[in-house]
């Protein structure tokens, strides 16, 4: 891995020739240096249009345990989840759902395994909270070591008191990882589908006699993707479909570090990615991405809390996004290694560094992705390069360089516009768990964030020329 000095030597002469001209850039590539790496638009090729509410953060239900983290008034973290989108989805469930304890008398009740105690007030205050962001919820019922009885009483009342705010409820979490004995966790007796069908069933149909409007997602699959087709074919009311993916892990293998991330994190590279499109496409099925991060079991600190994990992030976003997902939650809470946004005692909140590669994919909300071509020279490179439109001669470019080498590239195929601006993430170095910066701007959690835009190199003739910093990414827009 470059050093720290390397990597900002390399970032300053990278920086000096970011705006070349046409001309400047041509007579570079005939002195010898690299040749650009050729990215082509196909705006007659749309592959999936980005909703609202895309973005999404994942909280274990123990958060719900301190019912003053999710309150109308803890201001920070409301100004922080606003920043990320004035319309989103808040999931609440992670592994402290199986082991949930609902408290309907408030304060009658003992936690469960994670201090999961959930209250009535907890629920309350969670409303407020979504009111002032303008987000919706998933909420996760315990079907590991609940009952139906209390998952009734509970979504009984998480339905009436969120309302509209309320996206679906799902029962269960990770059910692929679930031991036939809760009391043991031998990996080879764990449920199959059809074992997990049927009491899933059991606590749907009891769930919906009582709350005939709710709605339902699942079956929140660790890994088994294979779940989300069976789920289709048997459950054709669920809202969507969903499951988890973490790109590393786990935290204590010396090989999951910053290269493993930023060269193999895809979820591309894995078979889940093409049986999610076989639900969404064969099927007709949504789904969304509930639950994942860069490595499980918490995160990896010299990873997960690095500006590598902000690249990683933007990428990981917009290749879902394209594929048609119709939204990713990112996992977090506490002051974990891998969460977007930290909190201390759920009261002073600030930004990670993942929280930037979230702001990075936001520029492409509403936007509709199109087919985004790079030259044979990106797997190399290491760069990935994604486009937007959003109507006549409006654009945007997504370029991210997860390499330590500046990457020169041209970009075809644009439709003729009077003006472009960009946006840069941007680190002081991979390692780095501060100073990232987009759009040269860092977040502060107690004031609304404006990054600033500067002028992009002119398009000629549907072509844009333009290097690509070491360990950065670019957004161009019209």
């Amino acid at each position: 891995m470059p050093s720290r000095r390397n990597f900002l030597l390399r970032a300053a002469e990278a920086g000096a020739a970011a705006l070349l001209t046409p001309a400047a850039f041509a007579q570079l590539h005939s002195s010898g240096a690299n040749a650009a790496l050729e990215v082509r638009v196909d705006a007659d090729r749309p592959l999936a249009t980005m909703p609202g509410d895309f973005i999404g953060l994942s909280y274990e239900t123990s958060q719900l345990a301190d019912p003053q983290m999710f309150a109308p008034d803890n201001g920070e973290l409301i100004q922080l989840v606003r920043t990320l989108g004035l319309r989103g989805v808040l999931r609440i469930g992670g592994n402290s759902s199986d082991f949930a304890v609902w408290d309907a008398e408030g304060g009658t009740r003992p936690g469960g395994r994670h201090g999961a105690r959930v209250t009535r007030q907890a629920i309350r205050n969670l409303r407020g909270f979504l009111e002032q962001t303008g987000w919706q919820a998933i909420y996760g019922l315990n079907l590991k070591t609940g009952s139906v009885e209390e998952a009734v009483s509970q979504a009984r009342f998480v339905s009436q008191t969120l309302g509209r705010m309320l996206l679906a409820f799902q029962i269960g979490n990770e059910p692929d990882l679930m031991p036939l004995d809760p009391q043991h966790s031998d990996p080879r007796h764990r449920w199959s589908f059809a074992e997990y069908w049927m009491k899933w069933k059991h606590y749907h149909d009891a769930v919906q006699r009582a709350v005939p409007e709710a709605d339902f997602a699942g079956p929140d699959v660790a890994y088994k993707y294979r779940w989300l087709v069976d789920m289709a074919e048997r459950c054709p009311d669920l809202r969507f479909l969903s499951g988890h993916y973490y790109a590393e892990g786990p935290p204590a293998d010396p090989r999951m570090n910053i290269e493993f991330l930023l060269r193999r994190g895809r979820f591309g590279k894995t078979a889940g990615l093409e049986l999610v499109n076989q639900a969404v496409c064969a099927l007709k099925r949504p789904f969304r991405m509930t639950e994942g991060n860069s490595c499980y079991g918490g995160g990896k600190w010299g990873v997960s809390n690095t500006y590598a994990s902000a690249l990683w992030g933007a990428d990981y976003l917009l290749q879902l996004a394209q594929a048609q997902v119709i939204g990713v939650n990112l996992h977090g809470g506490g002051q974990g290694a891998y969460t977007p946004i930290a909190t201390n005692r759920g009261r002073h909140s600030s930004a990670r560094p993942l929280y930037y590669g979230m702001l990075f994919a936001k520029e492409f909300i509403g936007r509709t992705l199109v087919q985004c071509t790079v030259g044979s020279q990106a797997q190399q490179q290491n760069l990935v390069a994604y486009a937007g439109v959003d109507g006549p001669g409006r654009f945007a470019i997504g370029l991210i360089n997860k390499a330590a080498e500046t990457v020169n590239v041209r970009v075809l195929g644009l439709p003729q516009s009077p003006s472009s601006r960009r946006l840069q993430l941007k680190g002081p170095a991979i390692d780095s768990t501060d100073g990232v910066q987009f759009g040269k701007r860092s977040v502060n959690a107690s004031q609304p964030f404006q990054p600033q835009f500067n002028p992009a190199p002119s398009i000629t003739n549907g072509s844009l020329l333009l290097q690509v910093e070491p360990y950065s990414a670019l957004v161009i827009e019209s």
